[in-house]
């Protein structure tokens, strides 16, 4: 009686177990094992005011800056410093038929495939007056 109500138990603990080989997903763009710098994004770009940024360097509004989502900072964070290998890279930012490309400063608290802009940025593809553009196409170039 007892093997008998053990055979389903078994068979559903091989298949969990099976030796199949799990993928690699980013669940953002839900895609398999494409490095992080070749994949492209879609999100929401809103805009910030740079200052001292997690990079370590020093921005303002005028210039082409960008912050990437903490969680992707962090993927490449280097652990003496705590500084993303993502820093200085560039990254094109397309939105209405228009793009710039801004160099990654700083990290913010933002969906995963979110960017924050510097208001020189931003204006590059939209009015400010729009606070937050939606369905952003982005990628790394570098």
């Amino acid at each position: 009686m007892i093997a008998t109500s053990l055979n389903p138990l078994f068979f559903c603990l091989a298949a969990i177990t099976s030796s199949a080989p799990i993928p690699q997903i980013n669940i953002a763009k839900n895609e398999t094992n494409t490095p992080i710098e070749k994949r492209a994004y879609t999100g929401r770009a809103s805009y910030f005011t740079p200052s001292f940024g997690a990079c370590g360097t020093i921005s303002n509004e005028d210039e082409m800056v960008v912050a990437l989502p903490i969680s992707l900072y962090q993927a490449k964070a280097k652990t003496t410093n705590n500084v993303s290998g993502y820093c200085g890279k560039h990254v094109k930012v397309s939105w209405g038929g228009k793009s710039t490309t801004a160099t990654v400063v700083d990290k913010g608290m933002l969906g995963e495939s979110d960017l924050d802009l510097s208001p020189a940025a931003f204006q590059a593809l939209g009015s400010l007056d729009h606070g937050v553009l939606e369905n952003v196409q982005w990628n790394f170039v570098d």
